[in-house]
């Protein structure tokens, strides 16, 4: 018979083992809250930039249709004057419509433009802070299909830009107006 005092799984040869034992079992938890709280700051800015990207978007639409709305009053074509200056059909200047119809030495738009100053700018809220801006190119004019020749059709993009909430967007349309 072995004595008592020699076994291997004696109380005397585990003294401290609980101790190990439970200080790598509260590693483990620390580690796991430790992550847990990560994910939960990582998700809060994925939010944030969501929310974020959605009011650029919102105030980018916004100006999107405040530029439609005034593309879609512009009845008559522009035109380009010899110094490169565009004028509405109504003789008035203004730096935020392009005329790229059929001049391919007048400035592309989408490379030369200038946000600051080459854009109309547009308050969406009524805070008094721009919120975006817009630019009208006027793309040419052509008899609408199906209609006699007598009745054209001003074609226009409109680029609205916002940088609301941080994020920069930017969305265009194009479409008709007939002419008058």
């Amino acid at each position: 018979m072995i004595p008592v005092h020699e076994n291997c799984f004696s109380a005397r040869a585990q003294r401290g083992a609980a101790l190990v034992v439970s200080l790598v079992i509260l590693v483990l938890l620390t580690i796991i809250g430790v992550s847990a709280l990560n994910m939960s700051k990582l998700e809060t800015l994925i939010v944030r930039n969501e929310q974020q990207r959605q009011i650029s978007m919102q105030y980018a639409e916004a100006v999107l249709k405040q530029g439609q709305a005034v593309a879609s009053s512009m009845t008559s074509a522009p035109y380009v004057l010899d110094d490169g200056t565009v004028k509405l059909g109504s003789g008035v200047a203004v730096s935020w419509i392009y005329y790229s119809a059929g001049n391919s030495s007048y400035k592309n738009a989408f490379t030369d433009i200038n946000w600051s100053s080459g854009a109309a700018s547009v308050d969406v809220d009524g805070d008094s802070i721009n919120d975006g801006s817009y630019f009208v190119e006027f793309l040419g004019e052509r008899a609408a299909a199906g209609s006699d020749t007598e009745s054209k059709t001003l074609y226009y993009r409109v680029v609205a830009r916002s940088t609301a909430g941080g994020t920069e967007t930017v969305i265009e349309t194009t479409f008709g107006v007939e002419k008058a």
